[in-house]
């Protein structure tokens, strides 16, 4: 007898949560191995030539991954495993017909490896199928890592870990030696841990792997890697790393005033960083004076929409343990961060002082914490953010943050979230998402507070991925501590994506998909729309790539701003309207395999105000040796708008990277940028150079110039300079 209506809904309710329940079986690997103790360990030269390397652990062969899954490999991979008391190492030996062949593009510390032959490998010490740590090794000795989180649905690479690393060239191949200390990695107290690996061949773009071939699943999706057993360590010592600092700096400082006034002067800085290992599952952190000057500069962007841009966090202090911390939407890019660590230590782009902060992230069973508290200009800012391991697929967790680094009154988040990771349902992987937040804040007005909300879901196989999300915002939601794109709004993201592969001798695969993006005001009028939709794409084997699109795009331009939004665009006061167009476009590009690649696109259609847009993005990079390369990229928008009349907004970016070594290496970005109106263009050019040698791990010497000038019509006048070495000097106990 069939249930009565009243009682299905508990009923189905119930097995849906039995299902999250319930373990994977499908993702979780059969690769497992154990990497053979050693009382002495190997000299990590990059040759393998210590004898400990013959009763190391082998992996055995590999399989292919791309172009074919589940086929040998036409090259040889030998992967060997060992680990003394505090360290595991690993070792690569990659065979090749012709040494000539490996291609060696990049020698740089946090380069782009995958212009070139590497190998890359993840570690999921924690073993928990969500969280771990990604490294990469490219053929001509740059490195590369990055901080793991939702299943490899999130990879930071701005996260620098303490690892070496050393490649050799040979006649048959190249090989490559890698330590990775323990103290480095948030581990867990049992002796299992995931690991994956896998090479890739630029010159052919064949990637082998040892766990998990499906074109469906990539290497960071932690789920479908393998096992390594008897995982026994000990953190060194008392597991102490303090990194004290000193710095000076030269600044020169040109303002119009009262005529043109110019202020300079020599500063000096010295502060400290300790990181202790407090256990082999909890890792905590200090910092007191902390300084940021040798963090890569922000690209200039010119964007052609009204919504504030979201930047990556590139500071080591917020990097170390990041994954703990993560809450709110998984997709890249979110409309609403609860949690932003770039709203610490700066404001409107310019840096802020920070006295002193302290960080600890650690794991209990099925418990993980995050708990951090910075002080800055007299305020304490504060986050903690506990989650709970219902199954290995099924997580939730809450965020509370506190403090306002903009206000001196009172602010607080409170949210919670519920994440399904899974790895069984599909040969990929799906996830779904849902979180809440209320932000109180007294800035507004006496005890204001508001809400935002998301749904998420998203799946990937080896020729299909699609996500589909909800969000809700409140019209006085702003979390002190967090990122917002919209207020008062409704933004509903939907997007899917075919890749069906080919067997031919040009053509590796087409890509056919749509995505879309709508916000609605609270009572669901439509403000503002986008829906890109890729009609034709191509990639060659040889790695070139063609795409066309059309887009339709619409928005309204409100009588009166809302918090958070701004009616002004590419330097533009947006009349009050309604406003609906469509472009078209095309892309191209060559593979960056290549010693000389580049690429280009261009869009014509519509845009705010009856206006026309063309705009036109072209680049390239060269890189004659390892040791050089040279990139630049140029940046159009030509406008023709009711109000404003033809107007261009240009940007011109040059790169120069010049390596000594892979740890000594000089690094200049100069940017140009302007918005004409009617000749009332005020030209930019911002430079930093950065020189940085690696002596070791956290220790290190940096060098860097920064310099600005601006045309006020007369010609460039210089803004200053600011001239800055550092030395950083690490210590373990």
């Amino acid at each position: 007898m069939p249930p009565a209506p009243e009682m299905r809904t508990p009923l189905l309710l119930t097995a849906l949560f039995s299902f999250c329940l319930a373990p994977s079986t499908f993702g979780q690997s059969p690769w497992e191995a154990s990497p053979n103790l050693t009382d002495t360990p190997p000299t990590v030269d990059g040759i393998l030539r210590d004898p400990v390397w013959e009763g190391a652990t082998r992996l055995g062969s590999l399989s292919t991954v791309v172009p074919v899954e589940g086929k040998n490999p036409l090259r040889g991979t030998d992967v060997r495993l060992l680990r003394s008391a505090t360290t595991l190492f690993i070792g690569v030996l990659c065979t090749e017909e012709d040494g000539r062949h490996v291609a060696l593009r990049q020698m740089a510390r946090d380069g782009d490896v995958s212009q070139e032959d590497y190998i890359a490998f993840v570690l999921d010490p924690l073993n928990d199928g969500q969280s771990g740590f990604l490294f990469e090794v490219g053929a001509a000795g740059g490195k590369t890592d990055g901080l793991i989180s939702a299943n490899g649905r999130r990879v930071d690479r701005q996260w620098d870990g303490v690892w070496k690393s050393q490649t050799r060239i040979g006649t048959n191949g190249w090989s490559a030696e890698i330590a990775i200390p323990i103290s480095t990695l948030s581990a867990q107290t049992n002796t299992v841990w995931g690991f994956n690996i896998e090479r890739y061949r630029a010159g052919q773009r064949t990637i082998d792997r040892w766990a998990s071939s499906s074109r469906g699943v990539k290497l960071t999706n932690l789920s479908y890697a393998g096992k390594l057993t008897e995982m026994d360590f000990k953190v060194p010592g008392h597991g102490i790393s303090v990194r004290p600092f000193a710095k000076t700096s030269w600044r020169h400082d040109i303002v119009l005033g009262n005529g043109w006034q110019t202020d300079q002067g020599v500063t000096g800085q010295m502060g400290v960083d300790v990181d202790w290992q407090i256990d082999s599952s909890t890792k905590a952190g200090f910092t007191l004076n902390p300084d940021f000057s040798e963090t890569e500069v922000d690209y200039v962007r010119l964007d052609k929409t009204r919504f504030p841009d979201l930047y990556p966090e590139k500071r080591d202090f917020f990097l170390e343990s990041s994954s703990f911390f993560d809450f709110g939407p998984l997709h890249d890019n979110p409309d609403v961060v609860p949690f932003n660590t770039r709203s610490i230590g700066l404001l409107g782009g310019e840096e802020i002082s920070i006295a002193a902060g302290a960080r600890v992230a650690g794991r209990r069973g099925p418990l993980s914490l995050g708990a951090m508290a910075v002080s800055q200009d007299s305020e304490t800012l504060s986050v903690l953010r506990p989650t709970f391991d219902l199954s290995r697929d099924l997580r939730i967790g809450a965020l509370l943050t506190t403090g306002d680094p903009a206000n001196p009154e009172d602010a607080l988040s409170l949210g919670f979230d519920v994440r399904y990771l899974n790895s069984s349902l599909l040969d990929g992987t799906i996830g779904l998402n849902a979180w809440g937040v209320r932000a109180y804040d007294d800035s507004f007005a006496e005890g204001s507070s508001d809400h935002a909300w998301g749904l998420e879901g998203d799946f990937r196989t080896d020729h299909l991925s699609g996500s589909l999300s909800a969000t809700g915002v409140g019209i006085r939601f702003r979390p002190a501590l967090g990122y917002v794109r919209d207020n008062a709004a409704h933004i509903f993201r939907a997007s899917t994506f075919w890749e069906p592969h080919q067997s031919g001798k040009v053509v590796r695969h087409h890509q056919f998909g749509a995505s879309a993006v709508m916000h609605t005001s609270l009572s669901n009028e439509l403000q503002y729309y986008k829906l890109p939709i890729q009609v034709f794409g191509l990639e060659t084997h040889a790695g070139d790539v063609l795409s066309c699109e059309v887009s339709f795009e619409g928005d309204t331009i409100q009588s009166e701003d809302i918090v958070n939004q701004t009616n002004r665009v590419l330097g533009l006061e947006l009349p009050v309207g309604e406003y609906d167009w469509v472009s078209v476009g095309a892309t191209a590009s060559t593979s960056a395999a290549r010693p000389l690649s580049g690429f280009a696109s261009v869009s014509v259609g519509g845009w705010y105000d009856d206006g026309d847009l063309i705009f036109v993005r072209t680049g390239g990079e060269w890189r004659p040796s390892p040791s050089l390369r040279i990139g630049g990229e140029i940046q159009r928008y030509f406008l023709d708008t009711s109000s404003a009349g033809d107007f261009t907004a240009n940007l011109e970016r040059g790169t120069l990277d010049w390596f000594l070594s892979p740890s000594q290496y000089l690094q200049t970005v100069v940017q140009a940028w302007n918005v004409d109106q009617g000749g009332n263009a005020v030209p930019q050019i911002g430079l930093q150079s950065r020189y940085r040698w690696i002596i070791e791990d956290q220790r290190e010497v940096f060098v860097s110039l920064e310099s600005g000038m601006t045309d006020y019509g007369w010609g460039y006048r210089r803004q200053g300079e600011d001239l800055t070495a550092k030395v950083v000097w690490s210590f373990q106990f």
